[in-house]
């Protein structure tokens, strides 16, 4: 199987940036356009998309002018709460992403950064990610979208298949650790099952801050969103609740296995004690007549006897096979 490599094209920063505007191919924008950006995307949409890593990136959204001081200050921040944020008449906020290489990594969890107002929408992010990356390539194909809202909700709306993929998976995984382990191979399932769950739990929570600050974004919106901006974002914001509804049921299996687990390791602890102390029990009386046959003292029965040895081992066998018909006799076993 011939791995498929996909580029992530970085200008230098400037990951990508188009000016949008309905019957038009969307026009590419790149640095020499953004120092003259306003005679450039007059009357269209923009959406500039930088890598924060990049120091030419972080100069120009600190520098610029095009942003709010205090919007350009959010972008450069690093903090990684997901959040949301009315700012005036824009909209600032931090959303969740998944790495554009995830593997099942609780670690390969990304955050996306973004200012939006009415006629810009600027993203940026330090690792690539994989919703905004399907969002530039799905904008390189020639979709309109009218405001820096119906971009987010696109974008959301590609996290949500981005989500509905790996949850899907997850749901495999766990489906295949609970047939093992009602099959009884349940004994090295322990560390398979506490990964997936510790990935559940990463994605739960940015699934969970996510729907919360969305939900409450939606009260909020600035004026100049229309009907149909809050139409598209209620209805990512349905789709996210959807999955997320979905990922604390497979939480709730995944936890309940984990239990299952734990009981059957118990059960199975208790059975082998269990069995130890009937074994230990049988042979106790056998190791106190050999302990006392080793004592070496006078007195000792049998000492001149040719048959001493004989009648030693009968003894031991008698008080074995008597110890073992008491313990069946009383149910023990």
């Amino acid at each position: 199987m011939v791995a498929t490599r996909v580029e992530l094209p970085d200008d230098r920063g400037l990951i990508t940036g188009f000016a949008l505007c309905r019957d038009e191919p969307p026009a590419k924008l790149g640095w020499p356009e953004l120092s003259h950006l306003a005679q450039v995307a007059k009357g269209k949409l923009v959406w500039l998309h930088f890598n924060l890593m990049d120091i030419r990136a972080r100069e120009w959204i600190g520098k610029s002018g095009v942003l709010p001081e205090e919007a350009a200050e959010f972008l450069l921040a690093g903090d990684s709460r997901i959040r949301l944020d009315r700012l005036d008449d824009a909209i600032i906020g931090v959303l969740g992403d998944l790495h554009h290489d995830f593997d099942l990594d609780p670690e390969s969890l990304g955050l996306i950064r973004f200012y939006a107002d009415a006629g810009i929408l600027v993203t940026g992010r330090r690792h690539p990610l994989m919703a905004v990356d399907r969002l530039r390539r799905e904008t390189l194909a020639g979709i309109y979208l009218s405001s820096p809202v119906a971009l987010l909700a696109h974008l959301l709306s590609h996290l949500a298949e981005s989500f509905e993929s790996i949850i899907a998976g997850l749901a495999d995984q766990v489906d295949d650790i609970e047939d093992r382990i009602l099959a009884g191979r349940f004994q090295r399932e322990g560390a398979g099952l506490g990964s997936t769950r510790r990935l559940m739990s990463r994605l739960r929570r940015h699934l969970n801050a996510e729907r919360h600050e969305l939900t409450d974004i939606l009260t909020q919106l600035p004026p100049w969103c229309t009907e149909a901006d809050d139409a598209d974002l209620r209805r990512a914001v349905g789709r996210l609740d959807a999955f997320g509804q979905d990922l604390d049921l497979l939480y709730e299996r995944g936890r309940s296995l984990q239990e299952e687990i734990a009981s059957r390791l118990g059960e199975a602890t208790n059975r082998n004690l269990y069995v130890l102390s009937i074994v230990t029990t049988i042979f106790l009386p056998m190791t106190l007549i050999t302990g006392l046959f080793g004592i070496n003292v006078g007195g000792m029965p049998w000492i001149e006897s040719h048959l001493g040895f004989w009648w030693v081992v009968f003894g031991m066998f008698a008080t074995a096979i008597l110890t073992f018909l008491i313990l069946h006799w009383r149910r023990l076993f």
